[in-house]
């Protein structure tokens, strides 16, 4: 049973890949290709890492003065975190810590679809991104 759900799952992901150049390779890399491209061409402000945890997978690609701040509900993931410049433990569907229009990027990886209520995050999104700042999400 469990083969011939493979062979017309692989099946379907070829007939797929047809309609779909651009999802050649598994997608977290081209998640961390764009928030790498993006954080590299800033020059200073302030990206923040949603469910930031234990590690940040681009704050190897900052220049700059940019500053990363992984914001993540586990205190315990975050003190294990020493790739970026503050540590915040928070829960995001309740508010973000941070001024109005005061974040250049904001980006998360396997966050935003295990938030209970999205809205309240998206609406906090909203108020401290600056007008063109990146807002880059895998789900």
């Amino acid at each position: 049973m469990w083969r011939s759900f493979f062979r017309m799952n692989q099946a379907a992901c070829a007939w797929l890949a047809r309609y779909l150049p651009n999802a050649r390779g598994h997608t977290y890399r081209a998640y961390t290709a764009a928030v790498e491209q993006a954080i590299g061409a800033l020059d200073e402000g302030i990206s923040v890492d949603i469910g930031g945890g234990k590690t940040c997978v681009f704050a190897g690609a900052r220049g700059g003065q940019v500053r990363i701040a992984a914001v993540d509900i586990s205190p315990d993931e975050l003190r294990q975190n020493q790739e970026v410049n503050v540590r915040i433990a928070a829960d995001v569907t309740h508010g973000l810590p941070f001024a109005d229009a005061s974040i250049s990027l904001m980006a998360s990886r396997s966050v935003l679809e295990h938030l209970d209520h999205l809205e309240p995050f998206l609406q906090e999104a909203s108020r401290v991104m600056r007008p063109g700042a990146h807002f880059i999400h895998w789900v």
